[in-house]
């Protein structure tokens, strides 16, 4: 299976938060989290990072590239500020 790589930050993110939402009350809803999470949390919680120009997204994607609007299959998550100015490979080669 072929991965497609995408780097966002900030704002950028936007078109992906609600699947990114589902992704993590799935990640959580398991076994140590056992977090019964809500849509309407995570959305508020992702969105403060999409309102953060500082923010960095990597989304791994199965297949090829998808644009905003169509299901989009989440394989992972990163965010946070510390991603600020790298590059996508050196996010990968850590």
């Amino acid at each position: 299976m072929s991965v497609h790589i995408t780097a966002l930050s900030g704002q950028e993110v936007l078109p992906y938060l609600d699947d990114l939402a589902r992704l993590r009350i799935e990640v959580f809803r398991a076994f140590p989290y056992l977090y019964d999470g809500d849509m309407g949390y995570e959305r508020r919680y992702l969105a403060t990072y999409a309102d953060s120009p500082e923010s960095f997204f990597v989304l791994a994607q199965p297949g090829v590239s998808q644009g905003p609007g169509t299901q989009h299959h989440l394989l992972m998550e990163g965010c946070g500020g510390s991603g600020r100015n790298r590059q996508t490979d050196d996010v990968l080669d850590t």
